[in-house]
């Protein structure tokens, strides 16, 4: 029961952070990944604790701490499918805010895979918005233009679905 009970803290904290500014901010994230640390060293299976400690980290500025976490994420839970879809969100935003856009794409392409292969199509869309994007940036620019025809189709057949009155969007 402390370990739920330290774990929730953490996430007080980082739920002040969020609202924060400047150095409250940073205090808080900060704190927030003490907590966090703690929950881990008790219970290494906390996944949770993990993935939101490389949040933290990530806020704060400690990229490798943040990228150590998420790969830990991916290492302990692979076959769960939301702690992996976080995970490689996480790791392709990182990796391209470091400017290393080939490996931010390869956790991109990585990402698509595991949403198309649990029927997250809607994510999938945006997500080759953001493989086309990564490409451009690439100099690739006959692979961009694919995932962007990809993302307009995915957008197309979604759009479908509202236009049609009889779908079942319309009855929820």
């Amino acid at each position: 029961m402390e370990i739920v009970e330290t774990c929730r803290e953490a996430e007080k904290l980082k739920s002040h952070a969020h609202k924060s500014k400047g150095m409250e901010r940073a205090r808080l994230f900060r704190e927030a990944i003490v907590l966090y640390s703690l929950v881990v060293r008790e219970d290494p299976g906390f996944r949770n604790a993990v993935g939101e400690r490389g949040q933290c980290y990530e806020e704060i500025g400690d990229l490798p701490a943040a990228e150590k976490d998420f790969i830990t994420m991916l290492e302990h839970e692979p076959e769960l499918v939301q702690p992996q879809i976080g995970a490689y969100i996480h790791l392709s935003r990182l990796m391209k805010v470091q400017g290393k856009y080939p490996e931010s794409l390869d956790y991109l392409e990585k990402l698509i895979a595991v949403e198309e292969s649990k029927v997250y199509y809607g994510k999938a869309a945006n997500r080759y918005l953001e493989k086309s994007e990564l490409l451009e940036e690439l100099g690739r620019k006959e692979e961009a233009r694919v995932a962007r025809e990809i993302y307009d189709e995915y957008r197309k057949a979604e759009q479908a679905k509202w236009d049609d009155p009889d779908h079942r969007y319309h009855y929820y």
